[in-house]
């Protein structure tokens, strides 16, 4: 009852004065007694024994492995050995390093 007087007196500025207070004021009190209803309504609830295991998968060293940067270049494809031979020819060569590797 006192929830739904409040709710009134905060409402008040909602109320169009050319419609009949009435059904305005049941409008208001029906959605408080709704509003009630919902929070005091029984949920069905399964209890959990505390010695009941919990199926759930440990992924905790997958998510470590992701992590580590190691592990994740090991996942990456390796790039195509480069040619440069001339196109037909079978032999594979690699460039010469710069001068000022040598």
């Amino acid at each position: 009852m006192q929830e739904t007087l409040l709710a009134i007196h905060v409402k008040r500025l909602t109320y169009d004065r050319s419609r009949p207070f009435t059904a305005w004021l049941h409008a208001v009190a029906h959605h408080k007694f709704v509003d009630h209803v919902r929070r005091q309504s029984i949920r069905l609830t399964v209890p959990l024994e505390d010695d009941a295991p919990i199926p759930a998968h440990d992924d905790s060293a997958d998510a470590l492995a992701r992590r580590d940067p190691e592990v994740v270049l090991e996942t990456v494809p390796r790039a195509p050995a480069i040619s440069f031979a001339a196109p037909g020819s079978m032999a594979l060569r690699l460039p010469k390093p710069p001068p000022f590797m040598a």
